[in-house]
Order: C-alpha cells, then structure tokens, then sequence
C-alpha cells in the first residue's frame, strides 16, 4: 500500500490518479489528487475505510 501513496508525492499540484485500491483490491475505486501542496487519497468502495491526507512540500512554481 505505501507504493501506492509514494507514487502521489509526484503528482503535480492539480493532478490526479485512479487506480485499483491498494487496501481492498477494488477495481479503479482509489483516487489521489494534489491540492495546495496536500495530496488527499481514498477509496470510494463504501466496505473499505482507506483514505487520508499528505503533507508535501510546494515547490516556487506550484506556489505561483
């Protein structure tokens, strides 16, 4: 599962990701995206309770 959260820290501020979730396996149901230089994730399968927030620090261009 931390691969999974490790490959967001690239994401650039505005984008996102879909994916199978790393935690209950559900096809295409975990989502990442970068805002203010937060990467927020979940899953949107109701049973499965994956989901959080990660601090990562904004670079000069993302701050413009």
């Amino acid at each position: 599962m931390n691969n999974y959260i490790e490959e967001t820290l690239d994401l650039t501020e505005g984008e996102s990701i879909r994916r199978d979730c790393p935690k209950c396996g559900s096809k295409n149901t975990f989502t990442a995206r970068k805002v203010d230089g937060r990467i927020i994730y979940n899953c949107y399968k109701l049973s499965c309770d994956l989901k959080g927030l990660v601090s990562t620090a904004m670079t000069i261009d993302e701050m413009n």
